[in-house]
């Protein structure tokens, strides 16, 4: 299982930042990647959503599950994952600290070697490995940075 982790402060109120998170619908207009939301169920608690997102030039869209524990964490799991990948699950934490909030994440692919070789611009696992890992760790990073960047710019953290 390949395991992606990224991070960063943002200097803003926990609970907007958390709301800020789970609120996928707003993703499209924060981020570049991130190309619609279909949200199929929603609740305080669980979600079920599809995503169109660019990665590697190319659109992959997916479904996912998410669960929280408001102001705490969410977890997701891709019940449809881009074809090349078996699986594909993760966590966003977050924590108060001194000046706002550190929002951790955490992404868990199973990739699926066969189908990862047609589709990515890799010849072996290791490559797919690495072509992988970037695009999680530079999607993640897009989504946590727009997140960021939208509520210091805006002030919602005071």
């Amino acid at each position: 299982m390949l395991t992606v982790v990224d991070e960063v402060m943002v200097k803003a109120d926990l609970e907007r930042v958390f709301e800020c998170i789970w609120d996928a619908t707003c993703w499209p207009r924060l981020t570049t990647h991130v190309k619609r939301i279909e949200m199929l169920e929603e609740g305080d608690r669980r979600q079920r959503f599809r995503m169109t997102v660019e990665s590697n030039g190319r659109d992959h869209t997916v479904e996912s599950v998410r669960e929280a524990e408001p102001g705490e964490w969410i977890r997701y799991h891709q019940t449809r994952p881009p074809a090349f990948l078996k699986e594909h699950l993760g966590e966003w934490r977050f924590v108060a600290v001194d000046g706002g909030v550190r929002v951790d994440l955490v992404h868990r692919a199973e990739i699926d070697y066969d189908k990862a070789l047609a589709a990515l611009p890799a010849s072996s696992p290791e490559e797919a490995d690495r072509v992988v890992s970037t695009a999680l760790k530079v999607n993640g990073s897009k989504t946590l940075l727009a997140v960021k960047e939208h509520l210091e710019r805006r002030g919602h953290g005071d």
